[in-house]
């Protein structure tokens, strides 16, 4: 659960993983129904299927590999 506004950068990442639920820090209503969400995982009655491939993309081995990669290609160092 993500208490954060829903148009804030994390907000649209966990939406982009489907990795979470997400409700205003001010929303009662929406914080209530994202722990009955949690709790429909937890019982079996719902399905959490994050996006692994998003998720794996976010971690810092492969953001180097990235970086590395791009200057790479747009560096020279000159040797």
């Amino acid at each position: 659960i993500a208490l954060v506004d829903p148009d804030d950068v994390a907000a649209e990442l966990i939406r982009e993983a489907k990795s979470g639920f997400i409700s205003d820090n001010n929303d009662m209503e929406g914080i209530k129904d994202s722990v009955m969400k949690c709790y429909m995982v937890y019982k079996g009655l719902e399905r959490f299927n994050p996006d692994i491939k998003v998720i794996e993309s976010c971690k810092r081995r492969y953001q180097v590999e990235k970086l590395k990669r791009y200057l790479d290609e747009k560096v020279s160092f000159g040797g």
